[in-house]
């Protein structure tokens, strides 16, 4: 919750908090039945404030246009980052793309580097993704050494907002005409899925061009814990997929979870971004992340809560 005239920010709260299937079987196709989240709170000393409830912390399109304006305007970060429109949305909002690597090289040798593609918030209720979006081009933009390295040797493609109208709007999950853009992939159509068909196109161009060497879409789950992954392997070993999951989970031992990643591609997943790019770009390095809506259950004595800064800030869990 969120009260107001406080200056307390977002924080969490609530008691006996509940998330449970409830027997409403879905009707689209797909097995199982729908869930509820219940919980109790006490409004205490607040009964004449006004609070606000979300199911995360909140990440706006205004925070990330902010974000945005706070990289272009920084004079040592500006240099290593373009920042131009991928479309225009339904109800006429930008839809943007970066390009972030070290300008100062020749463009013979910045078009010769290996692409890696970030997406994020295709689910607009996934705010989750968004902060570790941030925490990336903070990170990529940034002073350290290996963001230096990263920079001399690849190119980064980012959208760092698939679905701006369904986070305007609030939507949990769906964009503004109703749909799951994630399941649009396979056939996305420039009047109903802009940002997709946009995308798509622009992932086809470059790596027809410069190929890709990596995609990752970043997204929230909201029933496992810690921070995992998803890839592809349909044929055979799935040895070389699993590489770089493997490698996050040595270098961030006390937040990803390699037991929870898997690589197995499911019917209901096919017009996923991570399926349609594995299979029409041939590309093994075709991920999603997933970053629990909840926290860690590795690394500390105790489950952890994630805060919005970062990873890093936790709480105890309670309960």
């Amino acid at each position: 919750g969120a009260p107001t005239g406080h200056g307390e920010g977002w924080r969490r709260g609530g008691e006996r908090i509940l998330y449970f299937e409830n027997g409403v079987v879905k009707r689209s196709g797909g097995r199982g039945e729908h869930s509820t989240l219940s919980f109790v709170w006490r409004a205490g000393e607040l009964d004449e404030e006004w609070v606000y409830f979300a199911y995360c912390y909140p990440y706006t399109y205004t925070e990330l246009c902010r974000d945005l304006g706070v990289l272009e305007a920084d004079p040592s970060r500006a240099p290593l980052l373009r920042r131009k429109l991928l479309c225009t949305t339904i109800a006429g909002n930008a839809c943007e793309h970066l390009l972030i690597t070290d300008y100062a090289a020749p463009d013979e040798a910045i078009a010769a580097r290996p692409v890696v593609a970030l997406s994020a918030r295709v689910h607009p209720g996934e705010s989750n993704s968004s902060f570790m979006m941030r925490g990336i081009l903070y990170f990529l933009t940034g002073p350290s050494e290996e963001a230096r390295l990263l920079r001399e040797r690849l190119l980064f493609l980012i959208v760092p907002m698939l679905n701006p109208d369904g986070v305007i709007v609030g939507n949990y999950r769906c964009s503004l005409a109703a749909c799951d853009l994630n399941r649009r992939w396979l056939r996305p159509s420039v009047r109903h899925h802009p940002t997709i068909n946009a995308f798509k196109k622009l992932l086809l161009r470059t790596h027809a061009a410069q190929p890709l060497g990596m995609f990752v879409d970043l997204h929230g789950h909201s029933r496992k814990k810690n921070i995992f992954m998803y890839g592809c392997a349909e044929r055979g070993s799935a040895l070389l997929q699993q590489v770089f999951p493997l490698l996050l989970s040595k270098h961030a031992h006390s937040r990803f979870h390699f037991g929870s990643c898997s690589f197995s591609v499911k019917k209901a997943k096919e017009c996923t971004a991570r399926v349609v790019v594995y299979r029409e770009l041939a590309l093994l390095a075709s991920y999603t992340l997933e970053a629990s809506f909840a926290g860690a259950s590795i690394g500390t004595s105790l489950p952890q809560h994630w805060r919005s800064g970062s990873p890093v800030e936790a709480e105890p869990a309670e309960g």
